[in-house]
């Protein structure tokens, strides 16, 4: 099976992929936590599979919950929650 959207956690923010294009930015600075699980009424960009959620709760924009589903969603919590710490605007 593949997996349309690949997460990274770039120099700047994470990062949305399909296939080489970054579709979605997200500034670290901009993200005011990350939980594990799925909220209703978001922007997501998830694939099929797996159904294991993280939502991003951002600080800006209409759409504040952000949900994607990367394959090790445990050591990505952590690290992106170790970038959002450090990072300003």
């Amino acid at each position: 099976m593949s997996f349309p959207f690949h997460y990274t956690l770039g120099t700047t923010g994470l990062e949305v992929r399909l296939g080489p294009f970054v579709v979605r930015r997200i500034p670290y600075w901009d993200i005011e936590a990350v939980n594990i699980g799925f909220s209703l009424l978001n922007e997501h960009w998830t694939n099929v599979w797996p159904f294991k959620f993280l939502t991003i709760r951002r600080k800006s924009g209409w759409l504040k919950n952000f949900v994607i589903n990367p394959k090790d969603r445990e050591s990505f919590v952590e690290g992106l929650r170790a970038l959002v710490k450090g990072a300003r605007r």
